[in-house]
């Protein structure tokens, strides 16, 4: 077995610090990384670890030298439509395992596009989004694919309702900036741009009706099972105050690397803190995942709380399973490469309720 270096980008960020918790405490050792030698020292310091990181830029492959074959890199680094493309790129030629949490459409869009080949030939996993956004929604699909056996699925749909409006800092940044990168929903079999955000009348979904939001599970559903349909959705009910998000059309801007570097300048330049560990306790969602073929319906319904503390989890899973060496290369959705890990912890972890539902004659 090659010695393998597990690397924490990012690491003084508010869910990176969750990611790090989880690790010392399963005692899996890593190495912090990040831009400001003072804010990884002290990261270090607060976290009783050795003094022992890396300050480099995610942007500067010349920085990102120190990776090697069969490392495990953790990319905590968002936004990542704009901080990550160099970061994969470098692990990908490196054939470095890649985990990431990105919430967006378009990194993990380019990843398939760009990376499907070169990252089996290179034995490296390229991971997106191992949180609660998207990854929960993957492995709802799995067992939804388990469940109907079925040469075509008609609709893969995924549907969020948060009652809680408190999010990370990197949340509150990537939603700002989601208008400026191509967002999409799956129509007659294709990845298509979406041109609004009316979703169609819910079945079975035990709500009044949803907003058509971008997130990365309507790709992973498009390479794992290609359906007529599918999009990813917030739950609204009357007098919701779900409206938050703003629309997430792509918008078509002069000048937008400008004004997106001018966005994440001013953002920075405000201190933002995310929830505290009483918020987080007080956080809960319901997330229902509709799976539809020609004769049944799927749902997978979860219920539950703590989605950072759930991303962390995520996390830890996928990095004891790269370090066992028993997976698949590639470009892989959270649900592919957790398998049947992933399936049983739905059933076993104390963050959620897990059910699911299976009908004949889907409408």
């Amino acid at each position: 077995m090659e010695a393998q270096t597990i690397y924490l980008m990012g690491a003084y960020g508010y869910t990176a610090k969750l990611i790090a918790k989880a690790l010392c405490g399963a005692q899996i050792s890593f190495i912090p990384v990040g831009r400001d030698a003072q804010k990884l020292a002290a990261f270090c310091d607060k976290m009783q670890l050795e003094p022992n990181f890396i300050v480099a830029d995610v942007l500067s492959a010349t920085d990102l030298q120190f990776i090697q074959s069969k490392d495990i890199v953790i990319n905590c680094a968002g936004p990542f439509n704009q901080f990550a493309p160099t970061l994969i790129a470098v692990c990908v030629e490196r054939g470095a395992h890649y985990i990431d949490l990105t919430g967006e459409q378009a990194i993990v869009h380019d990843s398939y596009l760009l990376y499907k080949q070169s990252a089996r030939q290179n034995q490296m996993c390229l991971l997106h989004s191992m949180a609660f956004e998207s990854a929960l929604a993957d492995l709802l699909l799995s067992c939804a694919l388990s469940n109907l056996k079925e040469a075509e699925i008609e609709s893969v749909n995924s549907y969020y309702w948060l009652v809680s409006q408190q999010m990370s800092p990197g949340t509150k940044l990537t939603m700002k900036l989601a208008n400026y990168a191509s967002n999409f929903m799956i129509d007659n079999n294709q990845l298509v741009p979406f041109t609004q955000q009316k979703a169609a009348p819910l079945v079975g979904i035990p709500f009044e009706s949803a907003r058509i939001v971008p997130y990365p599970e309507v790709i992973f559903a498009f390479e794992r099972c290609t359906p007529q349909k599918g999009a990813s959705h917030f739950l609204l009910e009357a007098n919701s105050n779900m409206a938050f998000a703003g629309s997430m059309l792509k918008a078509k801007y002069q000048d937008a690397p400008a004004q997106i570097q001018d966005i994440i300048t001013r953002f920075k330049q405000i201190l933002h803190a995310g929830p505290n560990e009483a918020e987080r306790a007080q956080q809960s969602f319901e997330l229902y995942v509709s799976v539809s073929s020609k004769n049944q319906q799927y749902i997978g319904h979860l219920k539950g709380h703590d989605m950072y503390q759930i991303t962390s989890a995520l996390v830890l899973l996928a990095v004891q399973k790269l370090s066992s060496e028993l997976h698949q290369f590639g470009v892989l959705s959270p649900g592919e490469f957790l398998g049947q890990n992933g399936i049983n912890w739905l059933s076993q972890n104390t963050f959620f309720q897990f059910k699911q539902v299976q009908t004949n004659n889907a409408s």
